[in-house]
């Protein structure tokens, strides 16, 4: 090669990779594909709205799945979630962050989730409807994970810089400790759920659920979620590109984001009435609910408020910068 066309090339800047067309092609081959992922997520949040019209059975009554605010709204923001989801991926300037932000997401719910899927179970709390959009649900969020994973896997190397050791390891304790605390909640009881009367105050109360009132199916999915979670942190403050590593992180601590919503919600409106069934229709205006959360929601609280923080130190805290590497590119003396 001559100096001539050494010289036309562009240097990079500081840890900077430099697109080549043929990338470039292949990335646009690609996009048909990235639609496609975002349409499986879009279609699966829309699946997961239309959850809110299923019922269930309740001794001779029919009633909806979802008759409480608080479940109504845990719904809403997994819709929420995973349509956002789709949207972000759709646009190549958001890809990579929400490339980990679907990626975690299913993966701890589907691990952590998969026993309710049992045949004996979909049929004794869902009606043919909700079966079939629990099941809708699940095969289109993991399909769509499952092409992101592939394009994800095909991707050339592109980033644009690299954080501080400091920022990584801040990263790392942050993000691992969140995933360790949220595991510990689950093995917790979330809530006390009282019923009284509004002359004697609440006269019976029950927790929900530790370990021990669980079963072995429920078990299993805790011990599996709770792998996901850490293997995910340690991934996450590991992975160079840093909005994807911020993606895993912010999609893990939205997990239990929606369920400290929910809980934060029915300690407010802890009776339900809504979606057309009338809980003073049953019981009489004299009796009264109360939902108190316990330890395992401050436990869950406390994990995502901390897998949030490893998230914004992966993406906000500045990258690092070698002022030799700089000189030797630019031509300029080391910065003093």
């Amino acid at each position: 090669m001559s100096t001539d066309d050494a010289w036309a090339i562009r240097q990079p800047d500081a840890g900077e990779y430099i697109t080549t067309d043929a990338i470039r092609g292949r990335s646009e081959s690609n996009q048909a594909a990235w639609l496609v992922a975002a349409a499986l997520f879009i279609a699966a949040g829309l699946a997961e709205i239309a959850t809110l019209f299923a019922h269930t059975q309740l001794g001779p009554r029919t009633q909806p799945l979802y008759e409480s605010i608080g479940p109504i709204v845990g719904q809403g923001i997994k819709a929420a979630v995973l349509v956002g989801c789709g949207v972000l991926l759709r646009n190549r300037k958001t890809r990579d962050a929400a490339c980990g932000l679907a990626l975690s997401i299913v993966l701890i719910v589907d691990t952590n989730f998969f026993w309710k899927l049992r045949p004996s179970r979909l049929s004794r709390e869902y009606d043919a409807l909700g079966i079939w959009l629990s099941l809708a649900v699940f095969v289109l969020q993991t399909t769509g994970a499952l092409v992101v994973l592939i394009l994800v896997i095909r991707q050339p190397a592109h980033r644009r810089g690299r954080q501080r050791r400091a920022d990584r390891v801040a990263a790392v304790l942050l993000g691992f400790t969140g995933a360790v605390l949220w595991v510990a909640s689950n093995a917790l009881t979330s809530y006390r759920l009282g019923v009284g009367t509004v002359f004697n105050g609440v006269q019976h109360s029950e927790t929900c659920c530790s370990w021990a009132q669980n079963d072995g199916w429920n078990h299993v999915a805790v011990i599996l979620g709770g792998v996901a979670m850490i293997a995910l942190a340690l991934v996450a403050a590991t992975v160079r590109a840093k909005a994807r590593a911020a993606g895993l992180l912010f999609g893990m601590a939205l997990v239990p984001f929606g369920d400290v919503v929910v809980s934060v919600v029915s300690s407010l409106a802890p009776e339900p009435t809504f979606l057309g069934f009338h809980y003073r229709q049953l019981v009489g205006p004299s009796v009264i609910v109360t939902f108190t959360p316990t330890a395992g929601f401050w436990v869950e609280l406390l994990a995502m408020l901390l897998l949030g923080a490893a998230g914004a130190f992966r993406l906000l805290l500045g990258p690092r910068t070698d002022r030799y590497r700089v000189s030797e590119l630019t031509g300029s003396a080391p910065l003093g």
